[in-house]
């Protein structure tokens, strides 16, 4: 909101300076989240799930099925408003006040990042950000994919500080997750996200090949 009586121009200045804001070319939030352009009031996101494995060819065609599971989004406005006196204005004689505005702009980038990361820590409980598409918690004990070839229990959820045993206890247990085929799912696990405090730990966990408590 600007207010005032201010010349047009400076009006302009400032409406452009926000909408052109600088886009960083790799945004904080792109390590753990996906942007999804979404142009309707709601959408359901489809996974598919994984493919079918071969099975032994009998003489016959035999169908097999991908697992399809489903989430409803909808979603959230946001907006930033902006209040410019008339004498700030005045008083600008910097350049400032484009300035301001590109930087007010910025602050919705890191916005999306806060809510992204927050939705990270905030995964062990339906607070904040609702469930996962099986209606638990996002961290939980008793993860199943309903109507799977594969339906036991996964468990994702661990309480334990960080350090070398139970990063590998972690790790370990992450590995022999199954998708829904029943088949072990064998993701790449590279990225630990770790508060300010840990990331000196965490860069010698992932960094070493060895104990990061030893001199190898």
């Amino acid at each position: 909101m600007i207010s005032g009586n201010i010349p047009s121009h400076l009006l302009v200045a400032a409406r452009t300076g926000f909408l052109t804001t600088a886009t960083p070319a790799v945004a904080p939030y792109s390590s753990i989240a996906q942007v999804i352009d979404m142009n309707a009031r709601s959408i359901d996101l489809v996974d598919l799930g994984a493919a079918p494995m071969p099975v032994e060819s009998k003489g016959r065609t035999q169908k097999q099925a991908f697992i399809e599971k489903a989430m409803t989004i909808t979603p959230k406005d946001w907006e930033l408003t902006v209040s410019i006196s008339h004498n700030a204005v005045q008083d600008d004689q910097t350049g400032s006040l484009e300035r301001k505005a590109r930087a007010a702009g910025e602050n919705f980038q890191l916005h999306m990042s806060n809510l992204a990361f927050q939705a990270l820590n905030d995964g062990d409980a339906q607070t904040n950000f609702g469930a996962a598409y099986d209606g638990q918690d996002f961290y939980d004990s008793d993860h199943v994919d309903k109507g799977a070839a594969y339906s036991t229990a996964q468990d994702n959820e661990n309480a334990l500080t960080l350090s070398i045993d139970n990063f590998e206890t972690v790790r370990v247990s992450a590995q022999l997750f199954r998708q829904d085929q029943g088949e072990f799912s064998g993701y790449n696990y590279d990225l630990i996200v770790v508060p300010p405090a840990l990331e000196r730990l965490a860069a010698q966990i992932t960094n070493n090949p060895f104990a990061y408590d030893t001199a190898n």
